[in-house]
């Protein structure tokens, strides 16, 4: 049935079922009930979005939302699927799987996408939640990201030591910190970088397409964050030469998670590589977010599997891996 986010109850209720779900699933990576709950209950600019669930004896035991792109993308439907632990094998994820596929077609939707965890050889704290279900269904792995995370107590004797190599190298940019709003003088360089993002970041065979940003879409997007209870620390390069945007390094601090960072994005612009300014940002934005924010002590991160060079900056810094997460897609 239909999700009335008008019903107090049963939104709580949609939100307990996912804490119940990251727990089983996905130890060390929990939601977020305030953002979630703002998900749900707000619309979003530039987004359609549904929430289906399965009521049983009074109980929520599976939640489905759907997300579809209005402005670039909107051949893509994305969705989450949870089923309770215990209540998994029965049909409740293909019935809600059906909703999905059906919505989507209805919405001119050509391709399905969806995420999940999953184990590493090397360690297997995440569960292994859709691989069969997804084979099973159609859908094939499109992308494989391996999450990671760092405890901030003992980050600091690793950024030290790498912070005079970062620091040498880097010697022709400034860092330039912020909290929250991209500085005004930065805004329309950080612009084009996150329009770079989808060019230069790994993607797999994920159908998306290049998603234009410019400083209006830039400020539109701070807002929604605000209005979502997320932070930002962000640390831009600046070329002192030419005083050209040449990266940028995010955090974002959920409300109802403040002992998490969780990284947004790192990019340096392809002319501006080479002089270890991806480690640089890294290591000034984890020394901010403790400046800014005390309360955090773990950042949390994911990086395509195939991106050896972002691997190697997080197991300098001492980020650790934890799980897998697929990326997967089926074509309608």
């Amino acid at each position: 049935m239909r999700l009335d986010t008008d019903d107090p109850r049963q939104v709580e209720d949609f939100l307990t079922l996912g804490e119940r779900v990251a727990a089983h699933d996905r130890d060390g990576m929990p939601e977020c009930r305030h953002q979630t709950r703002h998900l749900i209950t707000r619309a979003v600019p530039g987004e359609h979005r549904e929430m289906y669930r399965v009521v049983e004896d009074g109980e929520t035991v599976g939640a489905l939302m759907i997300t579809i792109p209005e402005r670039e993308n909107s051949h893509l439907a994305q969705f989450g699927l949870l089923v309770a632990p215990g209540h998994r094998r029965r049909g409740i994820g293909t019935a809600l799987l059906e909703t999905a596929l059906t919505r989507a077609r209805e919405h001119g939707c050509t391709t399905m996408l969806t995420n999940a965890t999953g184990p590493l050889p090397e360690r297997s704290v995440w569960a292994d939640t859709a691989s069969e279900f997804a084979a099973v269904h159609g859908f094939t792995a499109a992308q494989r990201m391996i999450g990671q995370q760092l405890d901030l107590a003992d980050s600091e004797a690793a950024a030290g030591r790498w912070w005079p190599e970062a620091a040498r190298a880097s010697a022709g940019y400034d860092l330039v910190g912020y909290v929250d709003e991209v500085p005004e003088e930065l805004a329309e360089g950080v612009a084009t970088l996150v329009t770079r993002v989808n060019l230069d970041v790994p993607t797999g065979e994920v159908d998306r397409k290049v998603v234009e940003f410019d400083v209006a879409r830039l400020r539109e997007s701070e807002v929604a964050e605000r209005e979502r209870g997320v932070r930002r620390v962000g640390v831009a390069a600046r070329h002192r030469e030419t005083g050209e945007v040449a990266g940028y390094s995010t955090l974002l601090i959920t409300r109802g998670n403040p002992w998490l960072a969780s990284v947004n994005m790192t990019l340096v612009a392809p002319p501006h590589r080479g002089h270890r300014l991806g480690l640089a940002m890294k290591i000034r934005v984890q020394r901010d977010v403790v400046r800014h924010f005390p309360a955090v002590t773990t950042i949390d991160t994911g990086n395509a599997d195939v991106n050896d060079h972002m691997r190697e900056v997080n197991r300098r810094l001492g980020f650790r891996p934890i799980g897998a997460v697929t990326v997967y897609q089926r074509r309608l």
